[in-house]
């Protein structure tokens, strides 16, 4: 029989849905030698028409495609490295919504908190490599059941999509040393593959281990993006440090501070 015949015979058992199926599932079905499926498996992910899927044994789905548009061409363009975004663009797209729907998510009233941009600190001091956050917050709450007020210093460290890698938790843990409450804002391409899965698995490990938070977005100002993979725990936190932290904050920030008192 020909390759031709077999890549068709190979494509035909695989759902047209998009469904993924195992690889030792199609090998029963099609009743094949192990060289014979792995060979014609192997050609038609290097042509673009097959997606390596998860599972024991690995699994395989179709690539998606367009009336017209050769699937290979959408699976070549889905590799493709996501172009350059520049950091600052998001800054105040993300203070927005974090000012806005992520306080709701939070359960955080708007006038409990304050936000500001602290990535361009001019000349204050920062403290070292990594300790100048890109969005700060400071909050003074109080609990219905608990009789006293509970202050946290918030920070959110931010990385566009050509920088999604374990950096930006390292970057939120040493914000940790003067905060209570440390997160990372990872943007993440729309369409993920498996490159992409295994640095955020990495990233899940990483924060739960460091103490600190990760939250991803695909856009910056649409909330229904957003995805809090872990929570930062609060961390109580010398008040030497923060004083030294708070003291960089702008005099809005100071004012809401008095008046929280």
């Amino acid at each position: 029989m020909s390759r031709t015949a077999d890549r068709e015979i190979l494509l035909r058992a695989i759902p047209e849905s998009g469904q993924v199926i195992g690889n030792i599932t199609l090998l029963k079905q099609l009743g094949w030698e192990e060289p014979r499926y792995w060979r014609v498996r192997d050609e038609l992910l290097n042509d673009g028409l097959l997606l390596r899927g998860k599972g024991k044994g690995g699994s395989v789905r179709r690539a998606p495609s367009e009336p017209g548009v050769p699937a290979v061409t959408k699976e070549a363009k889905r590799q493709m490295p996501e172009p350059r975004v520049p950091e600052n663009s998001l800054y105040e797209p993300l203070l927005k919504v974090l000012s806005n729907e992520w306080v709701r998510e939070m359960q955080i009233e708007p006038h409990q908190i304050h936000f500001e941009l602290t990535a361009n600190g001019g000349r204050k001091k920062s403290g070292g490599t990594w300790t100048r956050p890109d969005i700060s917050a400071v909050s003074v709450r109080t609990f219905p059941h608990l009789p006293n007020k509970y202050m946290d210093v918030w920070t959110f460290e931010v990385k566009p999509v050509d920088c999604l890698d374990i950096t930006a938790i390292f970057e939120a843990t040493s914000h940790a040393s003067r905060a209570t409450r440390s997160y990372a804002l990872l943007q993440v391409p729309a369409q993920q593959n498996d490159r992409v899965d295994e640095i955020l698995e990495r990233c899940d490990h990483e924060a739960t281990r460091l103490r600190v938070g990760l939250t991803t977005f695909v856009d910056a100002s649409q909330f229904a993006t957003w995805e809090t993979r872990v929570q930062a725990p609060r961390i109580e936190t010398d008040p030497e440090s923060l004083e030294e932290f708070i003291a960089q904050l702008s005099g809005q920030a100071k004012k809401r501070l008095a008046q929280w008192k």
